[in-house]
């Protein structure tokens, strides 16, 4: 089984939401006596735009994919496009660049939003279809300030984990503009410096045919760990995002406002980065949904799926249905860094032994490449090292 180290890839909430959304539930009831029963009706082939315009260089993208059903297991598969298009309000057209290593379309580096423009997506399957999205005007940017982390030991209840969770609590402050109505995303990423880019449990990696292995070695080995080849850092992107809209609260200063949090459940030092976006109204209802419906999406007492209100239309009514959001965002972000092992307190039990596959003499131990669309050689801006 090929591994990365301490990661642990699950669903994001907004794929689940999206995925939730395109399912019609229909309720039916035999009688007053009887249970309600569900019965649903599965759709796939809907193309799924997730997107958006930053007005900071290199965090604008466009993600497509559709999804497919299997049986009763809905998945995503990626759907390459012919062409991907940013519009202003003059008719300027800027096309975008398709990075195969983050499956995704993002503006050429030369590219810079403005203020008070006005924006809108249009993109073309291989198959001749057009979608596009509704016109967003760029805000001004709202400054993200005094961003810090506290640590607390017992931050909230884990009912997974059945304890309390020790965790960097995020909180940040900034000044809403008066006299207009303003919705607000607030959102944080983290970067960690890899010693570790790959691992096989009980097994071993065979560099030539690009797997791990079953080994007789690897059998009777819990895990094998391969270093990096060269400097590596790996970004985790949270799904729990907040929302703020300045409807009781306009013009006025927004102090302390949490985040998040970062469980303390690994050592070292980490980079952690809050987002600060002011985007549309549109853009704020459409959030709101996708996070409801992830945090609603189990359980006897679940919301019914909620319509997911998207800006993307087919310019041809043949085309096929399609579903997502391209958000225009005024984004702007601050940043932390610490070293988790400076910190007073004792975090969630986690595996930080490694154990190197080392070959006998003469060959040399094999390091993986610094390789995923979450991984990067270049040092992350911020990181002071």
């Amino acid at each position: 089984m090929l591994v990365h180290r301490k990661k642990i890839l699950q669903t994001p909430g907004w794929l689940l939401s999206i995925l939730t959304a395109i399912t019609v539930i229909v309720l039916s009831s035999a009688g007053c006596v009887e249970a309600v029963k569900p019965v649903y009706k599965f759709r796939d082939g809907f193309l799924l735009i997730d997107g958006k315009l930053s007005s900071i260089a290199g965090n604008s993208y466009l993600r497509a994919s559709t999804g497919v059903l299997n049986g009763i297991q809905y998945s995503l598969e990626e759907v390459p496009l012919g062409q991907v298009v940013i519009i202003d309000g003059s008719g300027n057209q800027t096309e975008w660049i398709y990075l195969a290593e983050k499956r995704e379309y993002v503006p050429p580096a030369s590219f810079e939003s403005s203020p008070g423009e006005t924006y809108y997506v249009s993109l073309t399957t291989t198959d001749g279809e057009v979608y596009e999205s509704t016109p967003e005007t760029m805000p001004a940017s709202t400054d993200l300030e005094e961003f810090d982390s506290r640590f607390v030991q017992e931050s909230f209840f884990s009912d997974e984990l059945n304890r309390f969770v020790p965790a960097f609590e995020l909180s940040g402050s900034f000044q809403d503009d008066p006299e207009e109505r303003n919705f607000y995303r607030l959102s944080y990423i983290s970067w960690e410096r890899l010693d570790v880019c790959l691992s096989c449990n009980f097994s071993q990696y065979n560099p030539f045919l690009e797997e791990c292995v079953s080994t007789p070695l690897g059998r009777n080995t819990p895990r094998f760990d391969y270093a990096c080849d060269t400097n590596c850092w790996e970004k985790t992107v949270y799904q729990n995002f907040r929302l703020f809209t300045d409807e009781f609260s306009d013009g006025n200063r927004v102090e302390g406002f949490k985040l998040g949090q970062v469980n303390y459940d690994w050592h070292g030092k980490i980079l952690i980065i809050g987002k600060l976006e002011k985007i549309s109204a549109g853009a704020h209802e459409y959030a709101r949904v996708l996070r409801e419906q992830s945090l609603g999406s189990g359980g006897l007492n679940a919301t019914l799926p909620a319509s997911l209100a998207g800006n993307m239309s087919a310019v041809d009514q043949e085309a096929g249905g399609v579903l997502g959001y391209f958000a225009v965002a005024a984004e702007s972000e601050a940043k932390v860094f610490f070293d988790r092992d400076t910190v007073q307190g004792s975090p969630l039990p986690f595996d930080g032994d490694l154990n190197y596959d080392i070959p006998p003499p003469p060959a040399a131990p094999y390091v993986h490449p610094c390789e995923g669309p979450n991984r990067s050689t270049e040092k992350p801006a911020g990181w002071p090292e």
